[in-house]
């Protein structure tokens, strides 16, 4: 403590922040961890307690170890009492004469110290003492001086003596004392005050601060309130019109008249393309159907699929090119073959993005844990033994939910991704499928592709990843119609894109629907995993071998289109209609529904210029 007051972290009887801290630190250092800010007070009050305790009891020497209080002090030592009065001593005087411990350490005071160069000698000019602060000095109480028993009682010491001049200079002294700290307290209680005033100032700035920020919040919720206003009138218009179309589902037959008035409705104002879409609707009724909105049976489901699934994105859907990896060197493919899946990763049918997002607007798992699906009015319940027949997939052995790793399989991440890596980078922080062996590589690919499909991160090796990839190679059985379940799920509940579209293809055939009609996608080379796949990987062929990595010596092969495979698409591949004819409804429906959209957003808008006109008119004064 002395070492800081010294350094000026004491000033005016309190401790600076940075004095606490630097006395804390050297404790800290001295051996005695854990103390803290706290302790430091605490400690110095004790201290300073038994100090101020012996400062007033020796304060005066006559007759001093006669009183009870001062019987501890005959054979006990006051250890440091010159350092606590160099540390206290300011606290218990007051007066001219009072020094801090910075004004001790300070240098002296110059000012009246001339030189005179002319005469070669210093003359020292002292200041004019005041002899009217004389009687407010109080003298440094002498260090304390104890009596033995064995001195006689007739000595100096022990005689009594009358109050001196010197005495009364004392008791003024400390009647003068007293009139220093009150003036203190006024100006600390004015300076109190001043802070308060500054902060009831900055108080009413923030408060009008934020009433503005309240009015501008209020107008914000007003404009959003008309907002949602007007999308709920939108939605009971297009909610009308489905309704007014749907009175004819149930037997799906439209007649010209019904198309005629429906393309009265669309304001369409040239006549030539009013008649092109009127011999096209009528050469095509599956468009009429699409048209008329007969995917949905009831409201909720028209709502819930332009909420959440008119804009969703449908995954591209992968197949694998099994012929191609039956050559050696591919053994990953008999651990997915040992699983059952042959026949569900070689999937080869166009898919319909319409009624992918359709399927998930009205797919849910039955308490029972059949899959049920509601497609244009016809409801579809996937039993346990349905997925034989849809993709020869056992509906057994172990089930799983995906972000989920039972406990009981005592999986460990460490061993099993170490039995995936490379030798040449064994020991690195790994978090890409680029360290992985080749095999195990291909079969992440199958994974993140077709097995569990994502929308994107296709080259981040999750725990979940690792956790599969580690089952599929110790051959433990998966029930997978279970897991693909749960993830349509998890897609379809968290707002990812939308992946099994081939196999949503593949149930709607199964159960009898008609898609000759509907616009399908082809599969393309895109959505083939075979041979073009390789390179992406970092696999080349050396040698009749496949091998991760290109090695240096190696050409550029020949990119030779291998034959595509055929599709399979019973009753053979959907026709396509017309392009012209297809592309002039498309653009005549978006066109009519973009600029219904653009009207409205301009006529809100223009509102909200009114209501803002309106506001600054009253505010002033018109």
């Amino acid at each position: 403590m002395i070492d800081e007051v010294r350094k000026g972290c004491r000033i005016d009887g309190s401790w600076t922040t940075q004095g606490y801290t630097n006395i804390v630190m050297a404790l800290n250092e001295a051996g005695l961890s854990g103390l803290k800010k706290n302790n430091v007070k605490n400690r110095q009050k004790s201290l300073k307690d038994r100090w101020r305790e012996i400062h007033d009891l020796f304060g005066g020497l006559s007759g001093t170890m006669a009183k009870p209080s001062a019987a501890k002090w005959r054979f006990n030592p006051i250890r440091h009492y010159d350092l606590m009065e160099e540390l206290w001593s300011n606290d218990r005087a007051t007066g001219s004469r009072v020094r801090t411990a910075r004004d001790i350490n300070s240098p002296p005071d110059m000012t009246n110290f001339s030189v005179n160069l002319g005469e070669n000698n210093m003359n020292y000019i002292p200041e004019q003492p005041n002899f009217e602060e004389a009687d407010d000095y109080v003298p440094r109480s002498p260090a304390p001086q104890f009596q033995s028993s064995e001195t006689p009682s007739d000595t100096p010491s022990n005689t009594s003596s009358m109050p001196s001049a010197g005495s009364a200079g004392t008791f003024a002294s400390r009647g003068s004392k007293r009139k220093g700290p009150t003036m203190d307290g006024i100006d600390e209680q004015f300076a109190m005050l001043n802070t308060n005033l500054q902060q009831c100032v900055s108080s009413m700035k923030d408060g009008n601060e934020n009433a503005s920020q309240l009015v501008n919040i209020a107008r914000a919720q007003a404009t959003t309130a008309q907002d949602i206003a007007a999308e709920i009138r939108r939605r009971n218009d297009l909610y009308a019109e489905h309704v007014h179309h749907h009175r004819r589902h149930a037997s799906d037959q439209y007649s010209e008249s019904d198309i005629c008035a429906m393309l009265v409705e669309l304001n369409i104002q040239d006549e030539q393309l009013m008649d092109q879409c009127y011999e096209f609707l009528c050469d095509h009724p599956g468009r009429v159907k699409q048209l008329f909105g007969i995917y949905f049976s009831t409201r909720r489901q028209m709502v819930v699929f332009e909420k959440n699934f008119h804009a969703r994105a449908v995954l591209p859907p992968k197949m694998m090119h099994t012929p191609f990896f039956a050559g050696p060197g591919f053994e990953f493919q008999n651990l997915l073959n040992w699983q059952g899946l042959q026949p569900f990763l070689g999937i080869n049918l166009p898919y319909y993005e319409d009624l992918v997002r359709v399927f998930y607007t009205n797919a849910k798992i039955t308490p029972v844990g059949h899959l049920a699906i509601e497609i244009c009015g016809k409801m579809i319940h996937i039993k346990e033994i349905d997925w034989m027949t849809i993709a020869h997939l056992q509906y057994d052995s172990l089930r799983l939910t995906p972000g989920m790793i039972p406990e009981e399989l005592n999986f460990d991440r460490a061993l099993a991704l170490s039995s995936m890596i490379r030798e040449d980078v064994e020991g690195e922080n790994l978090k890409n499928v680029g360290s992985l062996k080749m095999n195990d590589r291909l079969l992440h690919y199958t994974w993140v592709h077709i097995l569990c499909p994502r929308g994107s991160n296709y080259a981040q090796l999750l725990n979940g990843d690792i956790f599969m990839l580690w089952l599929i190679k110790n051959n433990v059985r998966i029930n997978w119609p279970h897991y693909i379940m749960q993830h349509i799920i998890k897609c379809r509940d968290n707002k990812m894109p939308l992946p099994y579209a081939n196999l949503i293809t593949r149930i709607l055939q199964v159960y009898g629907f008609d898609l000759s009609n509907e616009q399908a996608i082809m599969l393309g080379w895109n959505h083939y995993f075979g041979k073009k796949s390789m390179t992406k990987l970092n696999i080349f062929q050396v040698n009749d071998l496949w091998q991760l990595g290109r090695p240096h010596h190696a050409h550029e092969e020949d990119d030779e289109e291998d034959e595509l495979p055929a599709q399979d698409v019973e009753g053979g591949q959907p026709k396509e209609a017309n392009p012209t004819q297809r592309e002039l409804l498309t653009q005549i429906l978006f066109g009519i529904q973009n600029m219904n959209t653009r009207i409205d957003r301009v006529d809100q808008r223009m509102d909200r210029i009114e209501d803002t006109l309106s506001d600054i008119r009253r505010h002033q004064g018109y």
